[in-house]
């Protein structure tokens, strides 16, 4: 069952479920990032040093978002 805030751990310390089905959601990795970071360098070495980081815009951060497969929604 969610939390009253809607703050769900994604390594499972706390069941995430949809707010329509209540159905247990699935937690999806972003594709476009890692742990919602890019390599700053990688991208512009011109602006950037290396080590530097860049949040994703995709994830926002987060390094991917919950997922409902009986809603097909992101929750």
């Amino acid at each position: 069952m969610a939390d009253d805030y809607g703050l769900l751990d994604k390594d499972g310390d706390a069941a995430a479920c949809c707010s329509e089905c209540e159905q247990e959601l699935e937690w999806v990795e972003c594709g476009n990032c890692e742990d919602g970071e890019h390599d700053a360098y990688d991208l512009d070495p011109m602006w950037y040093d290396d080590g530097d980081t860049i949040t994703c815009a995709q994830c926002g951060g987060a390094g991917g978002w919950y997922w409902c497969a009986m809603c097909k929604r992101i929750d």
